[in-house]
């Protein structure tokens, strides 16, 4: 038998901006990792803080992506062969009109 704390409210408050919002991916992001499957910040809160770690640092992640994509097609270009790619695969337009 469930106790009344057990029962989670229909609303909740973000701990950074004090706001109380309905408690629904409306206002928070999924989380499976906590008990009702949302993040604790709201949305707003959790973009904020995003935007600020990008502008941040942005050149470092730039950087980052760049080195990545470089690596990625290294290996494409080292390990599909050629004619095995997206442009060799047949024209889907349909010819029987």
């Amino acid at each position: 038998m469930s106790s009344y704390s057990d029962v989670p409210s229909p609303s909740r408050a973000c701990p950074d901006c004090g706001h109380t919002y309905p408690r629904s991916v409306a206002f928070f992001h999924r989380d499976a990792g906590n008990r009702d499957g949302l993040k604790v910040r709201c949305r707003d809160c959790v973009c904020r803080a995003e935007r600020q770690r990008y502008a941040a640092s942005a050149e470092i992640i730039c950087q980052r992506v760049r080195k990545r994509y470089a690596a990625r097609a290294a290996h494409f270009k080292a390990h599909v062969p050629r004619g095995h790619g997206p442009s060799s695969f047949p024209d889907t337009k349909d010819d029987h009109e």
